[in-house]
């Protein structure tokens, strides 16, 4: 019934297999944001509570700082920048799912002085 994930990162199988990270377009999106979605329900990867419509997040990020990891033909994670946070506790985001089996994102806040 569910999905088949591909071995861990790390693991034996893994050894052998290469990964290609490539830059991440409008085609990657279902698959990156089902990834988003599996990150959203650990409520760890991201303080949204819902992946947003392509449209919203491609403006969001930057175009140049967006990949994907592919593994045999399947995304299995993908990063991004944005170039500023709306929300007052950040200036700026990274975020990247389901590497090495953890989803995180993480806000830095603004530099001191």
């Amino acid at each position: 019934m569910g999905i088949e994930l591909p071995p861990r990162l790390g693991s034996p199988e893994m050894a052998e297999r290469p990964i290609t990270i490539r830059p991440m377009d409008a085609d990657d999106w279902a698959s990156v944001r089902s990834i988003y979605e599996e990150g959203i329900a650990t409520g760890d990867a991201t303080f949204e509570t819902a992946a947003p419509v392509w449209e919203a997040w491609d403006a969001g990020h930057l175009k140049s700082c967006r990949f994907v990891a592919i593994d045999q033909g399947v995304t299995v994670g993908w990063a991004a920048l944005s170039g500023v946070s709306v929300r007052l506790h950040g200036s700026g985001r990274g975020e990247h799912l389901r590497g090495g089996g953890s989803s995180r994102a993480r806000d830095w806040p603004e530099a001191a002085g």
